[in-house]
């Protein structure tokens, strides 16, 4: 036999019992002690039964298909057993005797109906959810309706059922069967045995195959029962004479055999298969009492179990004790993480030996930017030195003019020309360190390097005005023309200078200079290709200095 589990012995043994007072209520009841209580009694368990069996088919199978066929063999069991109530308890045969026949034959209807729906449970089983049987099984339909009406309109043409032709009153208590009645036996029969084979067919597992006797053994005893019945034998009448009682019984016991041994495949024995889990786990109940326990699950203190509860535990040898809340307790598992505490321990170690690494790259790193950041002051200092070096000597020049020189007058005018040579200087260099960090210079930086500069002439008295138009940027070297023409003209005007007028703007693709300055001095020593000096009046001249943008050549 299948190895039960104690809910399923304990769920037999009352299932048992209830089936021993029904037969003792029989028993009794036949006996002429109080019958009519006796034979409810009887009647209640029976149906009772039937009904709860039903609603723990509805938990305990998992095809959706499977269980309203199961379902359904229930409804008919409790069919069958209220039809015999009504028939034995509340129509007396001898006042209704039509109505208790025709009750009688009603019986065929669940008799017939049962075993036709074993085999769409069988054709079921292994499907998916939404499977749904072919339509050539519904032919299977066609014989069993075909019987039922057989039986029920027997008093048409007594070819299930043959009473005395002087009988009175046609009653179950006077017959012999006919044809149709082994019509319908016979199919009742190889319903059940269409059943067992397919199911058989289905089945995968060898060890569910060992015990295919178990349903094949209350078949058997079905069919043998049957067969002793119909001959009439007294003893059997006297001890299991109710055909419907071990009818109903023996079937659900054979569908309870296949849900039991695995033949259908049922929601249930989960204690066995969790004790049988690879996951050591263990289930407990709201005081951390173990309820269940895998084999794998080494055994563990109420106190560390209940320390899951703010996070997980670690226990000797790598092993995390986690727990989570369930509905009535808690479920706790432990893991083995040996391996990946070893690995992070390693990776621990690489990440200190990585974290020196980086503390030993990063001080490189900094020494090194340090080192090129000289380098490149070194280098911009070295080419503004360059660049400004005549500028600079100039300006040493005209420092030691003014020292040696004790005329006030003479000194101003030193003293203004090395201010617009000094604001030259600066805002040159200026333009050197933004061209650095960008690829071309704003217009507002060369608007205030020429602010810068003219503001200086103030100190001859010089009216000045500019105008400054470029919204583009433009390149370094093309502003720093633009800026160098500019400071050449100052410097050779700057002594008898007295108005000043520039612009710079843009005109297509060139980039030019005009200044208009009122002076003594003589200018047309500026002209050259790019620059055109024209002589307005005796102390007006107009400088014109134009190129071809991003080339820096002549237009």
């Amino acid at each position: 036999m299948v190895e039960m589990n104690k809910k399923t012995r304990r769920i037999c043994v009352i299932v048992l019992a209830l089936i021993i007072v029904a037969a003792v209520c029989r028993f009794v009841g036949n006996a002429g002690i109080i019958p009519e209580l006796a034979g409810l009694i009887r009647s209640g368990i029976y149906i009772g039964l039937y009904a709860a069996w039903g609603i723990s088919l509805r938990g305990r199978i998992i095809q959706p298909q499977v269980r309203r066929y199961l379902t359904a063999i229930a409804g008919l069991m409790v069919f069958w057993f209220m039809l015999r109530t009504c028939k034995f308890h509340f129509i007396p045969a001898g006042t209704q005797p039509d109505l208790s026949r025709y009750l009688w034959y009603l019986y065929y209807l669940p008799m017939l109906f049962i075993p036709l729906l074993a085999v769409f449970v069988s054709l079921s089983l292994g499907e998916p959810e939404q499977f749904r049987l072919p339509k050539w099984v519904k032919l299977l339909y066609l014989p069993t309706v075909l019987l039922v009406l057989l039986v029920l309109t027997n008093d048409l043409h007594q070819l299930v059922f043959t009473f005395p032709p002087d009988a009175a009153v046609w009653t179950d208590d006077n017959y012999h069967h006919a044809v149709g009645y082994y019509l319908a036996a016979g199919w009742f029969f190889i319903c059940a045995l269409i059943m067992l084979g397919i199911m058989l067919m289905k089945c995968r597992v060898a060890y569910i195959r060992k015990h295919i006797w178990q349903p094949l053994l209350f078949i058997s005893a079905q069919i043998g029962y049957t067969i002793v019945y119909v001959l009439g034998a007294s003893w059997l009448r006297f001890i299991a004479g109710d055909v419907t009682a071990v009818n109903c019984l023996m079937y659900a016991t054979t569908l309870e055999s296949c849900l039991q041994c695995g033949l259908i495949a049922s929601n249930s024995r989960y204690d066995d298969l969790f004790d049988a889990s690879t996951v050591a786990a263990q289930i407990t109940d709201e005081n951390y009492q173990v309820c269940l326990s895998s084999e794998t699950a080494v055994p563990v203190t109420g106190e560390l179990l209940r320390r899951t509860e703010s996070g997980p535990v670690m226990l000797e040898g790598g092993i995390r004790l986690s727990g989570a809340p369930i509905r009535g307790g808690h479920v706790v598992w432990q893991e083995d993480v040996s391996g990946e505490v070893k690995r992070l321990a390693e990776l621990q170690d690489l990440n200190e030996t990585l974290e020196d690494k980086n503390v030993v790259a990063r001080e490189e790193y900094e020494s090194e930017k340090k080192r090129l950041s000289l380098m490149e002051s070194n280098r911009l200092y070295n080419r503004m030195q360059l660049e400004t070096a005549d500028k600079i000597e100039a300006l040493c020049s005209l420092l030691a003019q003014a020292k040696a020189n004790d005329d006030p007058e003479v000194e101003k005018a030193l003293l203004c020309r090395m201010a617009v040579m000094g604001a030259y200087v600066k805002r040159r260099n200026n333009l050197l360190f933004v061209s650095e960090s960008e690829k071309r210079i704003p217009g507002d930086e060369l608007a205030w390097s020429v602010r810068e500069s003219l503001r200086c002439l103030r100190l001859r008295n010089v009216d000045t005005g500019y105008s400054v138009e470029l919204e583009e940027p433009l390149l370094f070297a093309d502003a720093v023309r633009l800026y160098d023409t500019m400071e050449m003209a100052l410097e050779l005007c700057m002594d008898t200078l007295s108005e000043l007028y520039l612009k710079v703007g843009r005109n297509g693709g060139e980039l030019f200079l005009t200044l208009i300055v009122c002076c003594q001095s003589d200018l047309s020593s500026l002209a050259g290709p790019m620059l055109t000096v024209t002589r307005e009046d005796q102390q007006t001249w107009e400088l014109y200095f134009h190129f071809r943008e991003k080339a820096g050549e002549p237009a």
